[in-house]
């Protein structure tokens, strides 16, 4: 499974960018589950619900602002792996913030930092190329 952080950066309240969507619909095809982890407010978070946001990742919507706790607390990345049944040490977590994917990698899982808006998106393919991760349409 995969977790990418909605909204790294954004352009209208948590819209990602468009080589993103085709990044997660190209997981989904070649078999890999994709879920979002999110430290994110109600507001926003409704506002991302009232728009089809979270509709691709099937489920696998695990926010702050509902599980009452926000990444790096370990118990995040606990009830993600839960919910979406997945292995720690199977699961791939992206995340722009250092802290988060440290303490993804503390807790077991695969961790990749990676900030849309200060590194190129080939710096992404390439880790994912390493791990051997299937990610093209």
């Amino acid at each position: 499974s995969l977790w990418v952080e909605l909204g790294t950066r954004h352009d209208d309240l948590g819209a990602f960018e468009h080589w993103m969507t085709d990044l997660i619909i190209g997981l989904k095809i070649n078999g890999y589950k994709v879920g979002v982890l999110s430290n994110i407010v109600k507001p926003l978070a409704a506002i991302n619900r009232g728009k089809g946001r979270y509709d691709t990742f099937e489920g696998h919507v695990y926010l702050s602002c509902e599980m009452g706790v926000r990444k790096p607390d370990p118990e995040t990345f606990r009830r993600a792996c839960t919910g979406m049944g997945t292995l720690k040490g199977k699961t791939v977590f992206i995340d722009d913030k250092i802290r988060n994917v440290q303490a993804a990698k503390t807790e077991g899982l695969v961790g990749i930092h990676f900030d849309s808006g200060s590194m190129p998106r080939e710096q992404l393919y390439e880790e994912l190329d390493r791990l051997g991760i299937k990610y093209r349409l």
